[in-house]
């Protein structure tokens, strides 16, 4: 009976199949001027409104002499969305799906300077959390995520064990780099303040031309370049990454945000602090649980493993060359813009069950599992309000309009094992067959394994 009950509970595993759409969210940039646009390149009619919230769920867009384009979305926020907000309705129920063993992705997408990375990681010293603390108001989707997480799991029972690593990475010119420095490298701090104060022939250098050589230099500061690799089982992977296991909020925190520093950012003309890379966050978890069958003769035990995984992606911004700096600002917006559009590429084509072509670009390789696979998926797709943005904006919504289309199977990553001497002994001689092709004697074997116990 036991044998039975424990294929059943697998088969049952098996069946919770579901077929998840996108939730797509959007966010309005605050109508306020930032420093970027204080700018000669801006005049007043460039800062004129063009984007309204019609309701919770439409979005308009106007432009003299065009048509108005509307757009229904599962939300639209509000400009005065607090970051609290934004998580409840962006990323909470994900961080309670993945304690379930479901994998969830959190995606931010738009223009750069829309609100993305303030969305997804918030301010820089936002992330500075001790428990007890009052997070910070702009705590972005990543520290609350994390809290809400650990909260989550002070919760379960006495008997449940977690275990929770994290691996963060960047795209930069098409070259993978780990975040997450070597703790062992002496040299540890030169090489973050070279990474984030790069030699000044290189980021401000007005070379026209051919860049080819401050390409292969930017690289090299970046770091060291890993590879895409992909396992017909497991699927994509990157060769080399850390991952590292934390055991509470305060170290998760802390190493997300000494990564983080590492990322590349420069002062561009649309934003003072832009992002010039994708950064990409893999949270994985893993909790095992076990109850005791009492009124079983032989007290047997039923243990559950589930596991799951958070991505937080957050894109780097697609910008106009022609508001664009040059020497190699120019050519990292030449790939920005590339992986994005080619990003698009594969959400029309998901959405319209074409051909998916994923290996067109670093970015499409490392997201083909959380785009195509066994994943819950939440786009946030950020919008600036204003004229001189029109163009980036609509492509923003035409992006998310393909991406609410999108489909996927998700399953929970649950293992139930139930342990007990009729259950191992029904293992063991169901290996019989294979026993006796390895020329050991089966009867043997399972007589010497009785006796022993």
């Amino acid at each position: 009976m036991e044998r039975d009950k424990s294929i059943q509970d697998k088969e049952r595993s098996k069946s919770q199949v579901k077929k998840t759409k996108f939730h797509i969210v959007i966010r309005i940039r605050p109508t306020d001027v930032g420093d970027e646009f204080e700018s000669e390149i801006f005049n007043r009619d460039d800062l004129k409104k063009v984007v309204a919230r019609l309701s919770d769920k439409e979005i308009k867009v106007s432009k003299p002499l065009v048509d108005d384009r509307i757009f229904e979305f599962d939300k639209v926020l509000k400009h005065t969305t607090t970051q609290e907000e934004a998580f409840k309705v962006i990323a909470k129920d994900y961080i309670s799906d993945i304690t379930q063993g479901y994998n969830a992705t959190i995606m931010a997408y738009g223009q750069t300077g829309s609100g993305k990375t303030y969305t997804i990681f918030g301010k820089e010293d936002s992330m500075d959390f001790n428990v007890g603390d009052e997070i910070d108001e702009h705590s972005g989707i990543v520290p609350r995520s994390v809290i809400y997480l650990f909260e989550k799991l002070r919760k379960e029972s006495k008997k449940t064990k977690f275990k929770i690593s994290v691996s963060f990475f960047q795209v930069y010119l098409e070259q993978i780099t780990d975040l997450i420095p070597d703790l062992s490298d002496e040299n540890e701090e030169d090489d973050k303040k070279t990474k984030n104060n790069p030699s000044p022939m290189i980021f401000n250098s007005k070379t026209s031309g051919n860049n080819s050589h401050l390409i292969k230099q930017a690289k090299k500061e970046a770091g060291e370049g890993l590879k895409i690799r992909e396992d017909p089982k497991t699927g994509v992977f990157i060769q080399g990454l850390k991952q590292i296991q934390v055991e509470n909020e305060e170290q998760l925190l802390g190493l997300i945000k000494y990564a983080t520093k590492n990322r590349i950012t420069q002062h561009t003309n649309m934003n003072v602090a832009s992002s010039r890379s994708h950064a990409i966050l893999k949270i994985q978890f893993e909790k095992r649980s076990y109850t005791t069958n009492k009124e079983a003769d032989d007290k047997g035990k039923t243990y559950k493993t589930t596991k799951g995984l958070l991505t937080m992606v957050d894109l780097a911004g697609s910008e106009k060359s022609k508001l664009t700096n040059d020497g190699i600002r120019k050519e990292e917006s030449k790939f920005i813009n590339s992986s994005i559009y080619h990003l698009g590429t594969v959400v029309y084509n998901l959405a319209n069950h074409h051909h998916v072509n994923f290996r067109e670009t670093s970015l499409t390789r490392v997201l083909k599992d959380c785009l195509h696979g066994n994943s819950k998926n939440a786009i946030c797709a950020t919008v600036s309000p204003f004229l001189v943005n029109y163009e980036e904006t609509l492509t923003t919504l035409q992006f998310a309009s393909q991406a609410k289309y999108i489909k996927v199977n998700t399953t929970a990553n649950v293992l139930i094992e139930i342990k007990n001497m009729k259950d191992q002994l029904y293992n063991i001689a169901s290996q019989k067959t294979i026993i006796s092709n390895n020329n050991i004697n089966a009867t043997s074997f399972l007589g010497k394994f009785i006796q022993n116990n």
